[in-house]
């Protein structure tokens, strides 16, 4: 995981100069529990286009990420990765955007699964790409889209081995 993690923050520096990337924000690898993802019996991961800008406030970017906002120039450095993969797994518990998220709910429910850790199965979602742009628009024009799609398979390759091991 922490080579993804570095991949994604990779290429988040790579386009922070960019206009078409919000400022500031965070690459979005997954929200979701993490390990309860994994430990649970049903896997489920949704997908959606792009993080919404209502996943980085302007007027308090870190509503939802709280932790990250006093270390956000050190995660840029290339440091804290383990409290970025934190405030990840901790997206549900804190603020998340339930205007979109409370849309799949009943869905997962219906499965068995919850983001809100309701139940036995617990969710992740993921965006493609990962990293928050304005407009929404600007990833089919971009080439950099290119650049983290690869990322995400391998996060889903990643996260499928890892559960194949431990159910050995």
């Amino acid at each position: 995981m922490d080579t993804l993690i570095e991949e994604c923050w990779r290429i988040y520096k790579n386009f922070e100069k960019e206009d078409f990337l919000v400022k500031p924000s965070i690459p979005i690898l997954f929200f979701g529990d993490y390990d309860k993802y994994f430990r649970s019996e049903i896997k489920v991961i949704t997908v959606g286009l792009n993080p919404s800008k209502r996943e980085f406030p302007s007027d308090e970017p870190f509503l939802r990420f709280p932790n990250l906002k006093d270390i956000y120039q050190e995660l840029l450095a290339g440091k804290h990765y383990e409290e970025y993969l934190w405030a990840l797994s901790n997206y549900f518990r804190n603020k998340p955007y339930k205007g979109w998220f409370n849309s799949f709910e009943a869905l997962l429910n219906g499965l068995g699964c919850s983001y809100y850790n309701k139940g036995g199965n617990t969710a992740l979602h993921t965006d493609e790409p990962a990293l928050f742009t304005a407009p929404c628009c600007v990833c089919k024009e971009s080439n950099w889209v290119k650049e983290i799609r690869p990322i995400l398979l391998e996060a889903f390759k990643e996260w499928y081995h890892v559960r194949c091991k431990k159910s050995m």
